[in-house]
Parts: structure tokens; sequence; C-alpha cells
């Protein structure tokens, strides 16, 4: 492709970002091997649709590593948080358990207990 048909390219694709019409600005972008458009769309994709695999794979297009590495980031700490929800929950389960956090159960407040109708008051 001449520089000048690229250029026109750049600025079509630009054209059709703005304007919305994504399939069409992707095709000049692709076309042109235009990295600054791609990258463009990949933050469209994660910020406008939160659709990080399709960003992941225009910010690559792009080698735009910064998006690269904020999507890595997320997948790893979604993983992370996957693995280790038994985990989790194990001390959640543990945390409500303890007696020193049953309040309603225990009387440390002054409210009945849910369920369990107006105990203690007198009318």
């Amino acid at each position: 492709m001449k520089p000048e048909e690229r250029t026109e390219m750049i600025r079509k694709g630009n054209e059709l970002f703005n304007q919305g019409r994504m399939k069409e600005a992707i095709a000049c972008f692709l076309k042109s091997q235009y990295r600054d458009g791609l990258a463009r769309v990949g933050d469209h994709f994660l910020y406008d649709r939160k659709e990080p695999v399709n960003a992941l794979s225009f910010y690559r297009k792009a080698r735009h590593q910064k998006g690269i590495d904020l999507i890595v980031k997320g997948i790893v700490g979604t993983i992370r948080a996957l693995i280790h929800a038994d985990e989790y929950q194990e001390k959640w389960n543990r945390f409500l358990e303890a007696p020193e956090n049953r309040l309603f159960c225990e009387g440390k407040l002054d409210r009945p207990v849910f369920g369990q109708g107006d105990q203690g008051h007198k009318g």
C-alpha cells in the first residue's frame, strides 16, 4: 500500500471509529496496519463494551503492551480468586461460627433474634 493510500485509509478508519461504525473502522485499521487505531479499538472493547477477551486481541494486533499487561493482570487476579475461593469461604464460615461473632444469638444486642417473636418486649 502506498503511503498516501495508507494515510487515507487511516483517516477513513478514524472517521468510522468516531461514528461508532466499529466493524468498518477495524477493517480500515487492519488493512492500513494502524496500531494506534487498533489500540483504540482495544480500549473500546475493554472500557465501553466490557469485553476484555476481544480487547486483548486488538491490543496484541497493535502490540500495545500496557493494554496486554492490564488484561493479563486481571486474568491472573480472577484465577487467583477462583483458586482460593474455598479457602476464603472456609475462613468466612469460621468467622461466622465463632461465639464472639454471634451477636443476636448471644443477646449482645438489644433486639430479638429474627423469627423468634418479640421476646423481652412487655406490652
